[in-house]
């Protein structure tokens, strides 16, 4: 079951995404538990700690659902948050709070199946893992939390959201493990999640992941941008 949360404070859109959702529902053969929210205030005061997706409509009274997303990742980080606007003014902003990704009004049915099957699929890689043996234990660790990967001389250093992790594997190796389309090879030594970027230099050839700035090469700085663009164009 996935549980979907409707905020939109135009009763009509209201009902009518959430008949979409029922019929997606249908569709993809996966059942929807769907809660209707009419405004930001109703929203945050009965916000059910489970919520898998959250469409927020951006552009309501009193409150605005970037207002609400920004209160609500302060104790949720896990809902992914699809905004649905009339306007593309917020995109920017939508990185703070993590949006994956925002559909513009009037929403097509098909959009809507798209944007909901694809973030059905990426909850199903939130799960995913890799696994290293060394030294007689086997480490598993959570694709979605990898920073980055450093590899100096013969060690390997995987830093994740919450651990860092040190192991004797190659470059070779680790690549095999990190075959998403979120993973780059900036360079010789580093791999990079490309979700994790928070700003890039292009002058310098940096991409800040966390808070460490990785060097890209540059022989891969062009194709660093079409794999970055490709991956934070999922969330427009």
């Amino acid at each position: 079951m996935i549980n979907i949360a409707v905020c939109e404070d135009e009763i009509f859109q209201l009902n009518d995404l959430s008949d979409k959702l029922l019929k997606i529902s249908n569709e993809l053969g996966i059942e929807f538990n769907i809660y209707k929210y009419s405004s930001a205030k109703e929203l945050l005061e009965n916000y059910p700690e489970n919520i898998d997706i959250l469409y927020l409509d951006i552009q309501m009274d009193n409150m605005n659902g970037m207002e609400a997303a920004r209160i609500i990742r302060k104790y949720n980080k896990r809902t992914e948050i699809i905004f649905t606007t009339a306007v593309d003014d917020y995109i920017r902003e939508g990185y703070e709070v993590r949006a994956y990704r925002y559909l513009s009004k009037p929403i097509e049915y098909n959009t809507l199946k798209k944007s909901t099957s694809d973030c059905i699929n990426e909850i199903a890689n939130k799960f995913e893992t890799i696994d290293i043996s060394y030294a007689g234990e086997t480490i598993i660790i959570n694709k979605e939390s990898i920073l980055y990967v450093e590899v100096m001389g013969k060690e390997t250093t995987i830093y994740t959201d919450e651990e860092v992790f040190s192991f004797r594997i190659s470059m070779k190796n680790i690549e095999e493990k990190l075959n998403g389309k979120e993973f780059f090879k900036c360079n010789k030594s580093y791999i990079v999640n490309l979700k994790k970027v928070k700003r890039i230099d292009y002058k310098e050839r940096t991409a800040l992941v966390g808070n460490h700035k990785i060097p890209i090469s540059r022989n891969s700085i062009k194709l660093f941008k079409i794999r970055l663009l490709d991956v934070l164009g999922d969330m427009i």
